[in-house]
């Protein structure tokens, strides 16, 4: 089935008609792209999913580098077609809507966890206006992938982002002055002018968290897939971010790849990604059939 397109920077891909709908298949899996990224590599992961989870609503969210300049109201209008299809589809009490499956969290990149941050910020303040009627938290079933992220050292990682795919390292040192002044200006106009926060170790907090979204409990499952050799998100980033989960007993999967840069872990052993997806979904499955913590907010 095709997707529709609700907007330039979100795609929903409908589940199948012909397959039978299972309470064992998220309801909905969202997909949270890397900056920039071109819908033909975002689709690639769009059609791993389908072939797990046939019957899925796919909601692909595209990332832009202007979304770091904008406010967190111009974030929030948006996001507001992908706040609505979540609200509808994981938290509002319906009758008459289909057994909830539940909802798979696929974010790649610092981008994507930065989308899914933000999301989570305007989901939890919308739930407390309460203001409708609300699915039991505790009766969601959730798992997140958290692919490529997240990185250290915003400046680096900023320099490393616009100059990763040019080999000339004279063009690429040429480049650092003019991209140092956007981040200089960017800083003094987000840091200083509107004293917002610096994203990245923001987003190391968010994920530090045991409830990364509403409905989630001390023990739902995430995966974490990176690299020994990623340029842009450094393994050893991502192992400082797996220590402190550890040290607050937050449990995860990691998969960890040998000589793959950055979001392209797939392309070296797509049996083995979509294995361990598969297997992160089984587990928030087996965590439903026991006995559950109460979600909260």
């Amino acid at each position: 089935m095709p997707p529709k397109q609700t907007s330039s920077d979100f795609l929903v891909f409908h589940g199948s008609v012909d397959a039978e709908k299972s309470s064992q298949t998220p309801s909905i899996i969202l997909l949270l792209g890397w900056m920039d990224a071109p819908l033909s590599l975002l689709s690639k992961y769009v059609d791993g999913h389908r072939s797990l989870f046939p019957t899925a609503t796919i909601v692909l969210v595209k990332s832009h580098s202007a979304f770091l300049w904008t406010s967190a109201a111009a974030h929030e209008r948006a996001l507001q077609p992908v706040i609505d299809i979540l609200l509808d589809g994981i938290y509002r009490t319906a009758e008459a809507r289909p057994s909830n499956g539940g909802l798979l969290v696929h974010a790649l990149s610092n981008a994507g966890g930065i989308q899914l941050m933000t999301l989570a910020g305007i989901i939890e303040r919308r739930l407390k206006e309460k203001r409708e009627r609300w699915v039991a938290l505790s009766t969601i079933t959730m798992a997140f992938v958290i692919d490529s992220t997240p990185g250290s050292n915003e400046y680096e990682s900023i320099m490393t982002t616009f100059t990763i795919s040019i080999n000339s390292p004279i063009l690429k040192g040429a480049l650092r002055l003019p991209l140092t002044l956007v981040y200089i200006a960017y800083y003094l106009i987000n840091n200083v002018l509107f004293n917002n926060p610096t994203l990245l170790p923001l987003l190391h907090r968010y994920l530090e968290q045991r409830r990364l979204l509403p409905g989630c409990d001390d023990e739902t499952p995430r995966l974490y897939v990176y690299s020994d050799v990623d340029a842009m998100v450094p393994s050893a980033s991502v192992d400082r971010h797996l220590s402190r989960l550890l040290a607050k007993k937050i449990p995860f999967a990691a998969e960890k790849y040998i000589g793959t840069q950055h979001v392209s872990h797939v392309r070296q052993d797509s049996k083995r990604y979509w294995g361990a997806v598969e297997e992160v979904w089984g587990r928030a499955l087996r965590q439903r059939e026991g006995t559950r913590p109460k979600g909260k907010l």
